[in-house]
Order: C-alpha cells, then structure tokens, then sequence
C-alpha cells in the first residue's frame, strides 16, 4: 500500500506530456490495489472534445458480459450531468469513453451492475483547457459542435456540390421538408434513381425529341424558321414515334435494420469482409465533414490524401 501511494505522489508530480499515457498508468494503478477500498484517480487535463478512456478490470470473470454487466460513468461539469455507458472488451476489461464539451472542472463516478467488490466506487476528476486558434485552424473538429442561437447546429436546407474525380455530385438535405431518401444517377442514355423500396431506369436517347425551350424568345420570323427546319430534320413520322420502355425493380426496404445485422452477424461467423465496412464509413464521414466545413467558413474544400486533412 505504501509502495502504491509513494508511485502515485511521484505520478502526480511530473509534467503531463501525454495525458492519455497518464491516464492509462494511473488507472492500471488505481485498479491493482486493494480490492475492498474505493480509490479516486488523481485530476489530469485534457483538452475539450478530446476523447478519455477509462478502462477497468472486473475481479472476475462472467459467461456472458454482454448481457450479464452493465457498467457506466456518471459525468459531471459546468452545465452537464449525464450518464454515459461503456462496453465489455475482452476478457474482464471494461471501457467508458467520455469528453468535456466545455472547459472546466469535471468529476466523473463509475457505475456498475451487479455490483463487483473490487471496483466499486471508483471515481475521479479531471480539467478540460481549450484549444488555442492555432491548433483549431489544423483541426476545425477541435471547435466542437456549432450552433445557431436558437439551438440548431445546421440550416434547415444544405445543398453541396461535389467534385469526385470529375464527376459533380449534388447533394441536397433539407430538415424542414419530408423527402424521400433517393440517388439519382444521370447521364447521356437516361436517369437511374435508387430509391428506398426501389430501383427505376428511365431511358433517353440523349437527342432533343423537341425544338429548344429557349426559341419561344426569338423574333417571330426567325423562330418560325427554326421550327420548321428542326421538324424537316428531326421530328418522327407521324404513327412512328419513338416508345422508350421504363423499368422499375421494386424489393424490400434497403434501410431495414434486419438485414444489416444479418449481414454483419453472417460475416463475424464467416470472417468474410463485409461491403460497407469501416473503410467506407470513414469515407463518408470524410465527405459529411467536408460539407459541414465548406458551409460554415464559405469556402471550397478538398480532401488531401497524403496528411489526411481538409484543405483550402
């Protein structure tokens, strides 16, 4: 016990280089005591919205941790009182993962059920400090969440234009307006639209089947002309215009939550990868961060690969 404390008095000492790497000693530390007392972990800084990970080891083992434990931290700060759960990783190790969304003093108490003789009570504290304007403009995450005055974080319609390798993408999300969740495809030979219940082809020849829209504004005489010349040229026989066959596949609803848990269960089992995997969902966060960043500082963005990182 004297060894313990004499640790921690020179722990507490030093100057916090990495605050995670504290972190992590100290709990390692804190939980290797006596299992019939309730230690408190000693304050450490960290900066706002910067992850902190508690990690905790159970005096035993159990059969079935996901249904059998739930363990939880209880997180205090100026303004903020929330409960946050963690998760079971791995033979008697739990994590709780929490933030400080504003700067201050913060007090944390660890939670848990059933209740485990080894670990309970623990709690701690820790001061979160704010980014400096340096270090905000290399991550514009680490401002945290932006808000309207009235309490909204986004404009009720967003619209986004995107370049991907020379193909624009228009992408539009409107939170005033009821709207189907639908991927429209265009191109020289039609419109393809990927719905939620279904997928529809409707095919074009990629040729007007019309004189131009824009010739109502010409002198009368001239559009005259141009109408009867576009006709001579272009219009069907009468009886042999053209019959364009649309298709439609109507299926189950895309969206449906069982059939992504099928599919997630089903390649656990298999060890076989799945085709949204986590590649591909930090991609599209990648791209919903670009969006969010070109709206609030109203410039064009784009992605740099090599130090993966939003760029002006």
């Amino acid at each position: 016990m004297l060894a313990a404390r004499k640790l921690q008095q020179f722990l507490s000492r030093r100057t916090v280089c990495c605050a995670f790497g504290v972190i992590t000693i100290r709990c390692l530390l804190i939980v290797g005591m006596s299992a019939a007392t309730a230690w408190s972990l000693p304050p450490s800084v960290v900066h706002v919205w910067e992850k902190k990970e508690l990690t905790f080891t159970s005096t035993r083992s159990w059969n079935n941790p996901y249904v059998e434990v739930t363990i939880w931290v209880d997180l205090a700060g100026p303004g903020f009182q929330k409960r946050v759960f963690g998760f079971w990783d791995g033979e008697r190790t739990f994590r709780v993962r929490i933030l400080a969304p504003t700067a201050g003093e913060w007090k944390w108490q660890r939670g848990w059920n059933p209740p485990d003789p080894g670990l309970s009570g623990l709690h701690g504290e820790f001061r979160a400090i704010d980014w400096n304007e340096e270090e905000k403009r290399a991550n514009p995450l680490r401002r945290g969440f932006v808000c309207w005055k009235d309490g909204r974080d986004m404009p009720d319609l967003h619209t986004v234009l995107f370049d991907y390798h020379g193909i624009p993408v228009y992408v539009r999300l409107g939170l005033g307006t009821e709207t189907p969740e639908l991927a429209r495809f265009m191109g020289p030979k039609g419109i393809l639209d990927a719905g939620e219940y279904d997928l529809k082809y409707f095919p074009q020849a990629g040729v007007d089947i019309d004189p131009s829209y824009y010739a109502s504004s010409f002198p009368s005489r001239m559009r005259e002309e141009y109408v009867k010349q576009w006709h001579a040229e272009h219009a069907p026989p009468l009886g042999k215009e053209p019959i364009h066959e649309e298709v439609a596949y109507h299926g189950h609803d895309w969206d449906d939550m069982r059939p992504h848990l099928n599919t997630f269960f089903q390649a656990v089992k298999s060890r076989k990868a799945v085709a949204e995997d986590a590649v591909l969902g930090n991609h599209a966060a990648i791209a919903c961060h670009m969006a969010n960043e070109s709206y609030f500082r109203r410039k064009s963005l784009y992605w740099d690969e090599a130090s993966r990182a939003l760029k002006t």
